[in-house]
């Protein structure tokens, strides 16, 4: 009997239910259960084409975040000196005592100056035999001096000047030889004078010259080396015309040979041309001469260069 009832109101209410929406559908997935959905095709995103060279591989970006700062005195300047006061010594003396070097010192300065600097430097050793013979004394020096017009001249903005001198003096004896009282005083130095400027963008160049000299004193040697070293390019447009040239000559003196005197050079013109903003071509011509040899060929680069 209470079966009949629940059935009898089971069929009621569908019924009623049916009547108030009979429009209402069950979903697939749960009359078959199983549901088929569809999905719109969308068209992915086409990368940008990436050259193989590009300005951003040649001329890289970085983040701030990736570059260090500088602490500069006063930022507003204009142009910054070569030093920094607050993060530099300017020099120092060194002394040294021992059993065997009595004494041994040195002493370094540096002064700077606007667009400028002076450096010195000085020391001497004298070593006390620690077996017979084996006594020895050096002493050595150099000056440097570096000067750079300012950029915001009309005649050669940016241009340097540098001055080098260097000299040593060695004392010592053959206390490991067949002579061990033999003594030998060599002496060691060098001077060179340097004119750059590679700020302009027209007209960039490079001359410097010197020599470097080997004597000793108690006997007939001497050598010396002069050199010098030119370059220099002008720009036209999309052409550069450069010229690399240099000399040397040696002169050497002793007892045993005979008076030698040797000369060698070169001299290079050379053009170039950009073609594309991306690649150089070269090419010109090549003197030179050197222990009685010329030689005159044709220059080029052997390959093409990719250029920033």
């Amino acid at each position: 009997m209470k079966r009949i009832i629940i059935i009898s109101l089971l069929s009621i209410g569908s019924l009623f239910s049916q009547e108030q929406n009979p429009n209402v559908e069950l979903p697939d997935f749960v009359i078959f259960g199983q549901e088929d959905i569809s999905v719109r095709k969308v068209e992915k995103i086409k990368p940008d084409y990436v050259p193989v060279v590009s300005n951003e591989f040649l001329k890289p970006t970085y983040k701030p975040d990736y570059l260090q700062f500088a602490e500069v005195s006063n930022p507003a300047e204009a142009e910054i000196s070569l030093l920094d006061s607050a993060d530099y010594k300017n020099g120092f003396i060194e002394l040294k005592a021992g059993f065997y070097q009595l004494p041994h010192g040195a002493i370094d300065y540096t002064f700077p100056f606007q667009n400028g600097i002076l450096h010195g430097y000085a020391s001497g050793l004298n070593q006390v035999a620690y077996v017979d013979n084996s006594q020895r004394q050096l002493l050595e020096g150099a000056l440097d001096f570096s000067y750079a017009l300012p950029t915001d001249i009309s005649a050669m903005p940016g241009t340097k000047f540098s001055l080098n001198a260097e000299h040593s003096k060695n004392l010592f004896r053959f206390f490991g030889s067949v002579d061990p009282e033999r003594k030998r005083n060599l002496n060691i130095g060098s001077a060179s004078a340097t004119i750059q400027n590679l700020y302009m963008k027209e007209f960039i160049f490079d001359l410097n010259g010197g020599g470097d000299f080997t004597y000793l004193d108690d006997e007939n040697f001497n050598e010396t080396l002069l050199y010098a070293n030119a370059f220099g390019r002008v720009n036209i447009k999309s052409v550069d015309v450069n010229i690399k040239a240099s000399y040397q000559h040696q002169n050497l003196t002793t007892d045993s040979l005979d008076k030698s005197k040797t000369d060698a050079y070169y001299f290079r013109p050379t053009a170039s041309l950009e073609i594309f903003d991306r690649i150089m071509i070269e090419g010109g011509f090549t003197f030179s001469a050197g222990g009685g040899q010329k030689l005159n060929t044709i220059y080029e680069l052997p390959k093409k260069q990719i250029i920033c």
